[in-house]
């Protein structure tokens, strides 16, 4: 399946300095900016890939391996 867009990960245990900084707008209420990311790694695809999702462990996400480790994992496959 052909793919054009963005995939970007993120978790509220990265330790600091890790991955770009987001700036959400000054309007965002800030109760709701407590479940929003505040750094994100991510890669842009663009060439055909098996339909599935994206998947990587979290393990890899804080080491900083994210955008190596990324698999796309086909439907009905763990």
């Amino acid at each position: 399946m052909p793919t054009d867009h963005w995939v970007l990960f993120s978790t509220d245990e990265a330790p600091e300095g890790w991955g770009a900084p987001v700036a959400h707008p000054p309007a965002t209420r800030h109760a709701l900016r407590a479940f929003l990311p505040t750094s994100v790694v991510g890669r842009s695809y663009a060439e055909p890939l098996p339909n599935g999702d994206f998947s990587v462990t979290h393990a890899a996400l804080l080491a900083d391996e994210t955008l190596e480790r990324v698999r796309r994992v086909a439907p009905g496959r763990p």
